[in-house]
């Protein structure tokens, strides 16, 4: 009953989340990271597949419900980067999103290294984490930053706020799912997570003071 609540609630979330973010990107996209959409999207998508395999290793309804939930996030992003596409006068490419890209890339590569060093096969869990946890924590820091620098009017008040709800609760949802099945996929999506999480409260503080 727990689980199936955290999941309707989730999903509110998610559509409110991202309907309250494309609604503010029809007004104006000042704040928001062309590499913070873009790697976000690579967040989730590798989540949505280490929750797959977890899927497919033990069956529930848990791990079926995350599949929903990334599932609707992969297509807000989808529209977001839509938008930024049609009105990137305030959003357009700059320094901030070739950094983010560098720091992405460098560390993905670094992973990779330490996966062949290791003997370790990119479908490892732990390796997917760890590129999964670049693509969030490093462009939304840097998003905090194009934020400070140029302002943050793109950002919705509403999406701060239900950014920080959707996390929590998707965390929440993630560790019932890992009390009942013991998945090491699951058990990385959840440390990825918390990194989103974590990096989301720097956004929200700088967006606040700035």
């Amino acid at each position: 009953m727990t689980a199936n609540l955290l999941f309707v609630f989730q999903l509110l979330c998610i559509i409110l989340f991202g309907g309250g973010q494309i609604f503010q990107m029809f007004k104006t996209t000042e704040g928001v990271s062309v590499s913070w959409i873009l790697c976000s999207e690579v967040f989730f998508l590798i989540n949505f597949f280490l929750v797959l395999r977890g899927h497919r290793q033990k069956q529930n309804r848990g791990t079926y419900q995350a599949l929903i939930c990334y599932g609707t996030l992969l297509i807000a992003g989808v529209f977001e980067f839509l938008l930024v596409l049609w009105n990137p006068c305030d959003s357009s490419w700059n320094i901030v999103d070739l950094w983010t890209f560098c720091i992405v890339f460098l560390g993905s590569i670094t992973v990779f290294v330490y996966a062949r060093i290791n003997d370790h096969p990119l479908s490892n869990p732990v390796i997917k984490a760890l590129i999964a946890t670049l693509m969030i924590a490093v462009p939304q820091l840097t998003m905090g930053y194009n934020i400070y620098r140029e302002g943050g009017a793109g950002v919705s008040v509403l999406s701060i706020v239900v950014g920080h709800i959707c996390v929590s609760t998707r965390l929440g949802q993630l560790s019932l799912v890992y009390t009942q099945a013991r998945c090491k996929y699951v058990l990385t999506t959840i440390a990825s997570e918390t990194a989103n999480w974590g990096s989301w409260i720097v956004v929200t503080i700088i967006w606040i003071n700035r």
